[in-house]
């Protein structure tokens, strides 16, 4: 019988995620202030329309900060989420991991159900991250 050690990795709000939504934010505002120029609206409409699409998003940017979690894990896989609610569950093999980020698939041992956390690389410390990284390979049998 092996022993495997749990680590306790707490997830912060990222930054990378709210750079990420404002400049998609703000190509999207491009695209459709090109769109309005192109139905020749007059310039002080478009950009009276653009400003006010932009500040909506930007203050979906702020509602959209998450909450910081923390995550159990171990090198088998096995999974403890606790955030607003505690949950157990299984790492998939179908996890990867990028220089970015993180997308852990889990299944829930309550409810056999998926459940998928995408983990920014800012969130989490550089020992939390690269242990994830491993534990995810070690998961697809990568290493």
């Amino acid at each position: 019988m092996y022993y495997f050690p749990d680590y306790v990795i707490t997830v912060e709000p990222s930054n990378y995620h709210y750079y990420v939504w404002v400049t998609l934010s703000a190509i999207f505002n491009m695209a459709i202030g090109y769109c309005l120029i192109e139905l020749d609206l007059h310039l002080p409409i478009v950009i009276i329309l653009m400003s006010a699409s932009y500040i909506f998003s930007l203050g979906l940017a702020v509602l959209a900060k998450t909450h910081s979690y923390s995550l159990i894990v171990n090198e088998r896989g096995d999974l403890t989420y606790q955030g607003s609610v505690i949950m157990n569950g299984e790492i998939l093999e179908n996890s990867y991991c990028t220089t970015w980020y993180l997308y852990l698939c889990c299944n829930r041992s309550l409810d056999q159900k998926n459940m998928r956390l995408l983990i920014w690389r800012d969130a989490v410390t550089d020992n939390s991250y690269r242990r994830l990284c491993r534990i995810i390979r070690l998961k697809r049998q990568m290493i």
